[in-house]
């Protein structure tokens, strides 16, 4: 199984209606044909990024409209999944698999029965960061945690059996999460701060507590991510062996951000080129089991974590939608 935790590609066709996802879209790093070729099964899709001038929410149904519409299609070898049991399916039919985020929380503001809309609509991760209930992200350095809301939000997403997820999100903010989340949580694309001084990376102290709560990070192929002077594959690898020499490989995992990302050809031309992520991980000695686990494995496990949590509850999940 491999899974790769980030891409901005449904956002590319959103804003481009004439582009294609299949069979193949040469200005994109990822499409159809090509995830095929490098053996992807399931993606994180982003449907949602800011807040485009108050139209958020129309925006987002539009992605979202393009991801049922490609689905429709495209349904010999692309589909959507809501659950744990549908990405299993997916992956036994040999299909690829979408996985829907809304990324840096917008499209709802400030209403919870959104939220719960777009859970209703397939959306099944919230990437927190850069909003005006998460303390503006990373980048801002006037500080600030979760205000009141975004803890509401955080619960919510508990209950409903939603992931969450750090990306973007400030050191307060992180640690907010990391006390309110009664389930893992992930930051589906970052680094190790400690190769890469950069503010979307994450520092030591945030990596071994995301691994006490049994979350994941999904390392990302952002060239300003990962090494200032010569990104590349190689040191794309050495932010995973800091991980795991700092946690294990239980907690890490993959976050290309194809499609949001610039330097193209610097880590991987684009997504047909993913088994070379793993001919790297055997030439570093990783097992064969610590291959599956980082490939895909965690973030199933981390899936079924909030999946069991929410349907323990009264009403979790939505209690069938």
């Amino acid at each position: 199984m491999v899974v790769d935790m980030h891409s901005d590609t449904f956002m590319l066709l959103t804003r481009h209606p004439e582009r294609k996802f299949a069979p193949s879209e040469p200005r994109h790093q990822m499409d159809l044909s090509r995830l095929m070729a490098g053996g992807v099964d399931l993606v994180f899709f982003t449907v949602s990024n800011r807040d485009n001038n108050g139209a958020g929410l129309a925006w987002t149904l539009k992605a979202l409209d393009r991801v049922y519409t490609e689905s429709a299609q495209n349904a010999e070898n692309f589909t959507l999944c809501l659950d744990r049991n549908e990405i299993l399916k997916a992956k036994k039919e040999e299909k690829v698999g979408a996985f829907l985020i809304c990324e840096n929380g917008l499209p709802y503001r400030a209403d919870l029965s959104t939220l719960r809309m777009l859970y209703r609509l397939g959306v099944r991760s919230v990437a927190l960061g850069e909003n005006e209930w998460t303390g503006r992200g990373c980048y801002d350095r006037s500080g600030g945690g979760l205000t009141d809301f975004g803890v509401e939000v955080v619960k919510e997403m508990n209950r409903l059996g939603m992931v969450v997820d750090v990306a973007h999100l400030n050191e307060e903010g992180f640690w907010d999460v990391l006390e309110i989340s009664r389930v893992p949580f992930i930051d589906s694309h970052a680094n190790s701060r400690a190769l890469c001084d950069h503010p979307r990376n994450l520092r030591d102290d945030q990596i071994k507590a995301l691994a006490e709560k049994r979350g994941l990070i999904g390392v990302v192929f952002h060239p300003p991510f990962v090494d200032e002077k010569e990104p590349n594959l190689s040191r794309l690898l050495d932010h995973l062996d800091h991980i795991t020499d700092l946690v294990g490989p239980e907690y890490v995992g993959i976050g290309s951000d194809f499609d949001g990302i610039s330097g193209r050809d610097e880590i991987m031309k684009d997504v047909s080129e993913m088994p070379g992520f793993t001919v790297e991980l055997i030439r570093r000695g990783y097992s064969e089991d610590d291959i599956e686990k980082i490939l895909g494995g965690n973030f199933l496990r981390v899936l079924g974590e909030v999946e069991s949590f929410a349907t323990s509850l009264p009403g979790g999940g939505l209690a069938g939608h």
